[in-house]
């Protein structure tokens, strides 16, 4: 990237809003953090920019693309320098949140600082009547993605489920006969399901959609 053009990022990055941060991204296999969006004035600038980890806890700007979205819901304040990332997705759940940074006189970032997100109770407190089926689920659930459905497997309990997908699924039907019991559960909406999972005396049998 020449030295204008990322002038120009940082400007845009410090003076505005980054669009669509609750999709902000980390990978930990390469170090980077990917913000899909950049918006100055309202209109998207940049797109899919890569941030590389810095071993002293700043980052470096190592691409962005073209525009071609809408804008923005993280904030810049330009009292204190400083731009807040809400939440930010590690292997598609939420592990940081409220995630502050600075710019460096060096045209680095810095990470100020960062929230862990609260624990969420998900144990299951409604059952099906007469039997051991959650039906606590309500449409529409969590988001769920094709990572965290390839974490899935087959032998799993409901709740080892759950916390891998991060919300309770809609138990969409259950039967018992010849002492077997299937429940299956569905995570989405009641009009596209993202992901199916079916239980065969309580553990996971069967896996399917994100």
């Amino acid at each position: 990237m020449k030295t204008k053009k990322l002038e120009v990022f940082l400007t845009a990055l410090f003076v505005t809003t980054i669009g669509h941060a609750a999709a902000t991204t980390y990978d930990p296999a390469t170090g980077t953090v990917t913000i899909p969006e950049v918006a100055v004035n309202g209109k998207i600038e940049f797109v899919n920019v890569k941030l590389k980890v810095k071993s002293a806890g700043t980052f470096s700007i190592l691409s962005t693309e073209a525009p071609k979205a809408s804008p923005n819901t993280t904030t810049y304040d330009p009292a204190s320098n400083t731009v807040t990332i809400p939440s930010v997705m590690v292997d598609g759940k939420a592990e940081y949140e409220n995630v502050k940074l600075g710019l460096n006189p060096d045209g680095t970032l810095s990470v100020l600082s960062a929230e862990e997100p609260p624990v969420t109770d998900l144990t299951c407190k409604e059952f099906a009547a007469g039997t051991s089926y959650c039906s606590e689920g309500r449409f529409p659930t969590c988001k769920t993605n094709l990572t965290q459905a390839n974490k899935l497997q087959v032998g799993m309990t409901y709740n080892e489920v759950v916390e891998i997908l991060g919300c309770h699924g809609v138990l969409m039907s259950h039967t018992a006969q010849g002492g077997t019991s299937v429940g299956v559960y569905g995570w989405g909406t009641e009009s596209f399901i993202d992901t199916s999972v079916t239980f065969v005396n309580d553990k996971v049998n069967s896996i399917s959609g994100s």
